[in-house]
């Protein structure tokens, strides 16, 4: 939360925002954990009522119909907030926050050296595949569309033999 204050401070919420972001945070944080617990116990009742030697499906069912209504109350919260924080700070504070995001994102790229996914800790990057690579190499095993070589990298060809 101190980097989210922070960042909304410089984005220019007042004090007053602030604390009402940070008491709303709070409450959010205490459902959202009462709804991952309900969540897993979901999860758990579907689990075992599939375990089962004779499968009750009306049970399944059921439980699975409660699994889903607790991931929309999930998300619903997430949503909720984000709307919370923009009715709270505004519209034009909402629009610094995205633009100061954004900006950190591509700072954070530069900072890791503008790598690939993956390539910095042994996944399919780049150097791993060689010059072209792993995405042009998966497309050529897969026959997907080439483009044509250039007229100046096609091999010289005689002339047939006139007759």
């Amino acid at each position: 939360m101190p980097r989210m204050e922070s960042a909304l401070r410089e984005a220019g919420a007042t004090d007053e925002q602030v604390a009402q972001l940070r008491e709303q945070g709070y409450q959010m944080r205490k459902q959202m954990i009462a709804l991952r617990a309900e969540k897993e116990q979901a999860e758990l009742e579907v689990q075992h009522l599939l375990g089962q030697d004779k499968v009750d499906r009306e049970a399944v069912m059921k439980a699975v119909e409660t699994l889903g209504a607790v991931e929309t109350s999930l998300r619903k919260l997430r949503v909720q907030q984000q709307l919370d924080v923009r009715e709270i700070v505004g519209p034009d504070t909402c629009s610094k926050l995205r633009e100061r995001a954004f900006e950190r994102r591509g700072q954070m790229r530069d900072e890791r050296g503008g790598k690939q996914r993956g390539e910095s800790w042994g996944g399919r990057g780049e150097e791993k595949r060689g010059e072209e690579g792993w995405r042009q190499k998966r497309d050529e095993k897969k026959g997907h569309f080439q483009a044509p070589p250039e007229p100046e990298d096609m091999p010289e060809t005689e002339a047939p033999p006139a007759e």
